[in-house]
């Protein structure tokens, strides 16, 4: 199907809930609210193992190259760089059997390298099947490879920019600014929440994490927690440390997993 949103189409995967690209300044909170859904509240949630609970990353000018499950130089993994014990690897090679997240062209993944704000725009332009916009809200998006992409979400009101009225597509996003992002898609494909239920995820947060009160993204970090996108780390969010692709891999899976579910 295709859903219209202010003159940019979004073309849905078939069979597949798709998920949409939120941005935020860096330099100030940005307001949004959070988004519905009807997934309940799960305190008795597994917390993830340290550092795991944030997520996006593909490849960018390097590590653009597609890579087919099974194609890999390693023995158990498609990327030579990744074991099948690692804590992501599944999550690596279900983005990568996707289509959603490429690894490097010399074979790798490159788990604990950051991941950028151009990098996640064009992955989750990848996992909506955005179609680019023409044209450059953002000065420094010329010549970027997903430049289209990140214009086509920046007129939908989804991404925007720094201060200074760049994108910064190289430059690394922090766990917050992802809770923001993942936050404004749900809630652009499946609209908003009520405030008893923004209430019940915001308690069900402060359960489980302890700093995060302080957060411009506290609303947004609270939702993607109810939805078990994200998860903490014994009793830590850490909302303005960054992702790796790693990390990317695990939390945009998961949020692909939720979009799937029956709403």
């Amino acid at each position: 199907m295709k859903v219209r949103h202010k003159g940019v189409t979004l073309l849905a995967a078939a069979g597949m809930a798709t998920l949409l690209f939120t941005g935020v300044a860096v330099a100030s909170p940005m307001g949004g609210g959070m988004s519905g859904g009807g997934m309940g509240w799960t305190p008795g949630t597994t917390m993830m193992q340290p550092g795991t609970g944030m997520g996006a990353g593909m490849g960018g000018t390097p590590g653009t190259t597609m890579m087919q499950p099974g194609t890999g130089p390693g023995p158990s993994h498609m990327f030579k760089d990744v074991a099948a014990g690692d804590w992501f690897a599944q999550y690596a090679q279900n983005m990568a059997s996707k289509g959603f997240m490429s690894g490097f062209d010399n074979g790798t993944f490159g788990a604990e390298l950051p991941i950028t704000r151009g990098q996640f725009a064009g992955i989750l332009g990848r996992m909506m099947n955005v179609q680019p916009a023409a044209g450059t809200t953002f000065p420094d998006t010329q010549g970027f490879w997903a430049a289209g992409m990140v214009e086509a979400m920046a007129r939908m009101g989804i991404i925007s920019g720094h201060n200074d009225g760049n994108f910064g597509p190289y430059g690394s996003i922090t766990r917050e600014q992802m809770a923001a992002i993942m936050d404004r898609a749900w809630e652009a494909m499946h609209g908003g929440t009520t405030t008893a239920d923004m209430a019940n995820a915001m308690a069900g947060m402060m359960q489980l994490v302890h700093d995060v009160s302080g957060s411009w993204a506290a609303p947004q970090i609270a939702r993607m927690m109810q939805m078990g996108v994200f998860m903490g780390d014994n009793g830590m969010f850490h909302p303005t440390d960054t992702a790796t692709r790693a990390q990317a891999a695990a939390v945009m899976w998961r949020w692909f997993i939720a979009g799937q579910a029956p709403q």
